[in-house]
């Protein structure tokens, strides 16, 4: 049977609850799976084999026989899709208890088919979570190969997709969707019907990912804040999302995760939870994003050689906020809770300590360049 001995003893639990009599499980072997006479359990009984060896209908017993493992009661067949994968067993008087048998017998064979069911949503859900992470983590796996596996899950494979992703916008809550909190807003979404012509999402490292097929821009947006909004309820942490472009087809859809996550990291960097990016709104982060990682960090080392390794951090967490509000000194003071003279004196240090001037453009390039490497001094 089918059946663990965890999911077998909550059923007879449950099933004693409601009728007052003990409750067996036997598997087609003859041996007690579960039993609320717990003394029973791993016991073979020579009734439930009879029945199954002789193809029967129903096996009453009207005495007790330990010699063989029996006590007085009926057994019955659980059968799914034509094949008898176990026996029930109701222990008490037959006269008393007959009136359960059916009951009894038809609830079993639900419960079973209902479990069977979960473990193959769940079988699915495990492989297309591989798929996606292959799709978009790993480079090595041939196209066509890919192609085949997406096929056999039930992805569009031609249709227009685009990847979402959202991840905890602070990094006080970087471990938010790895909890429990992010495992129930994936069950969560996983009920609810997705948009457009099909798509998967899962928490990959840390991260909310979702491919949507067949979706308008302006419905990716408006789920993907929805999805923001109900990721804080569930996980306690603000969170930030970026939508990646449209591609032709779910392959090409490797180009759209890379957006999407080049818009999230700009939407992180507003300081402010709850914001979502398309990446056609972040074109500049996704040119630093392109730039090798070597490279950006010898820009930041030129840049700030005469700042301190507490300067540097600073400086480089301030111009993100700048930048990501586009150089206005209201919104960056807003994002930082801070009086705007406060922040116009903080970017003249910059200015004054590095000999770049963020009011000038070639400086400005420079400066949001040498800000993006995440590893500091």
């Amino acid at each position: 049977m089918d059946l663990s001995p965890q999911d077998a003893m909550s059923i007879v639990t449950e099933m004693k609850r409601t009728i007052g009599h003990d409750v067996n499980i036997i598997e087609n072997d003859g041996v007690i799976l579960a039993s609320t006479n717990k003394a029973r359990i791993g016991t073979v009984h020579e009734g439930a084999r009879r029945l199954m060896e002789n193809h029967l209908d129903s096996l009453t017993v009207w005495e007790d026989d330990p010699a063989h493992g029996v006590q007085r009661g009926i057994n019955l067949p659980v059968v799914l899709d034509g094949r008898v994968e176990g026996v029930i067993g109701v222990t008490g008087d037959p006269a008393e208890i007959s009136v359960f048998g059916a009951v009894i017998q038809r609830l079993m064979e639900i419960m079973l088919e209902s479990l069977r069911q979960r473990r193959r949503l769940a079988q699915m859900d495990s492989a297309r979570d591989a798929f996606l992470e292959a799709l978009f983590l790993e480079e090595s796996i041939p196209a066509e190969e890919l192609a085949e596996q997406g096929r056999l899950l039930g992805f569009p494979m031609e249709s227009a997709c685009a990847a979402v992703l959202l991840r905890p916008a602070a990094e006080a809550g970087a471990e938010a969707l790895a909890g429990l909190g992010g495992q129930k807003l994936l069950a969560h979404i996983r009920r609810m019907r997705l948009p457009g012509q099909g798509g998967h999402c899962a928490i990959l490292h840390g991260e909310l990912v979702l491919l949507l097929c067949g979706v308008g821009r302006e419905e990716l947006y408006t789920f993907a804040r929805a999805l923001c909004a109900e990721a804080e309820s569930r996980c306690g942490a603000a969170m930030a999302g970026g939508i990646g472009g449209t591609a032709e087809g779910v392959l090409p859809a490797r180009r759209s995760f890379r957006e999407a996550r080049a818009a999230v990291r700009a939407a992180c960097a507003t300081g402010t939870g709850g914001r979502v990016f398309f990446y056609d709104q972040v074109s500049l982060e996704y040119l630093a994003e392109s730039i090798p990682r070597a490279l950006l960090r010898d820009l930041e080392v030129t840049t700030f050689a005469e700042c301190t390794a507490e300067e540097t951090r600073d400086f480089k967490a301030l111009l993100r906020i700048y930048f990501a509000q586009d150089g206005d000194l209201r919104r960056c003071a807003e994002a930082l809770y801070l009086h705007r003279n406060t922040v116009q004196y903080r970017l003249d240090r910059i200015r004054d300590k590095t000999g770049y001037d963020f009011r000038k453009p070639r400086d400005a390039f420079l400066l949001y360049l040498a800000s993006q490497n995440a590893n500091e001094r």
